[in-house]
């Protein structure tokens, strides 16, 4: 006999005493009152730990401002209440803003400088605590992690080592890496835990709604649903991991505690089983196109994968660039 997960999304209306909060990476400042897009908050979690350690009430809304990067994770500390969710939204103009566990060294002069030989350092900077380095990409090209003495251990093009907070890269003597990797257009390290890092992280919070927020080049999840979390809108998100293979990253994954989590929505979404054979041309494991609030998924196992692509009514419909996989684990 199928299970049905039922997805459904509530439009309600917000309290008077609700306050809205500004938070800007490019503008903000954490000694800011973070309460107008003149004085936002920088970040979610660094010097004052407004968000990520602070208090919000029903109904508040933590608007991001379009255009602007964050290199942390943002974690979600209160609940709302049925007739006023707390809200997570984009402000401004411009594109989404974006969430990533990736920290591209630029290539500016002062951002490299020699190490030893043909070894190369740069800094990392990141609010995430506990970080690693997984994998770093240089361009489009994955990089060769090599460890031990990092002053030993890059001998070649494309070899990375970290001894946080360093970087350590292959470039000849006299060669500063902005020459030997411009044509890759970055170096990119993807910063995660050893337990895996959520950018994203709702653990045991309810009432929540986020939208048109991008979460990008992680290599664990983007965001992760724990505990005692239900009653979630997740609408217009964007979740792009940076592992080609395996079994993580997962853009949408959500294991919330038994009797939990049975009311997690989303919008705007077509479902399939697989990540392959998009439109309407190849629906052979097309699982539901939704345009509608409220829609059900058909449960074929205890721990099911999903696939999400948001699209638009137009015909044919078109399609966000990427898929978001959606992973769902109850007891």
């Amino acid at each position: 006999m199928k299970k049905f997960i039922s997805l459904m999304v509530v439009m309600l209306a917000m309290p008077c005493a609700a306050v809205n909060y500004y938070v800007s990476s490019s503008g903000g400042n954490d000694a800011n009152n973070g309460t107008s897009a003149a004085t936002p908050w920088q970040t979610f979690g660094g010097v004052g730990n407004h968000i990520n350690a602070g208090t919000f009430s029903a109904g508040d809304v933590i608007y991001l401002k379009r255009g602007d990067t964050w290199n942390e994770q943002l974690i979600p500390p209160s609940s709302g209440s049925p007739v006023s969710p707390i809200r997570f939204d984009a402000y401004g103009a411009g594109p989404a803003p974006v969430i990533t566990a990736a920290a591209p060294v630029p290539f500016v002069s002062g951002s490299w400088s020699l190490f030893s030989g043909n070894v190369w350092r740069a800094t990392l900077v990141t609010t995430i605590s506990s970080p690693t380095v997984s994998l770093v990409q240089f361009g489009d090209v994955y990089g060769m992690k090599r460890t031990g003495s990092c002053g030993s251990a890059v001998a070649n093009k494309y070899e990375w080592c970290v001894s946080w907070p360093y970087l350590y890269v292959y470039s000849p003597a006299g060669t500063n890496p902005v020459v030997t990797y411009a044509g890759d257009g970055s170096v990119a390290p993807i910063i995660g835990q050893a337990a895996g890092l959520q950018m994203i992280y709702v653990n045991g919070k309810s009432w929540l709604t986020f939208q048109h927020i991008k979460v990008v080049g992680f290599d664990y999840m983007g965001v992760g649903v724990a505990g005692a979390a239900d009653n979630l809108v997740f609408a217009n998100m964007e979740a792009d991991g940076k592992v080609p293979a395996g079994t993580t990253p997962h853009g949408f994954y959500v294991n919330a505690s038994s009797g939990y989590g049975t009311n997690i929505q989303f919008f705007n979404d077509e479902v399939r089983a697989h990540d392959y054979g998009w439109g309407p041309s190849n629906d052979r494991n097309l699982l539901g196109r939704f345009g509608t609030q409220t829609f059900s998924l058909p449960r074929l196992a205890r721990s099911q994968n999903y696939f999400l692509r948001l699209y638009d009514s137009s015909s044919p419909p078109r399609y966000s660039r990427y898929a978001a996989a959606l992973h769902v684990d109850y007891p």
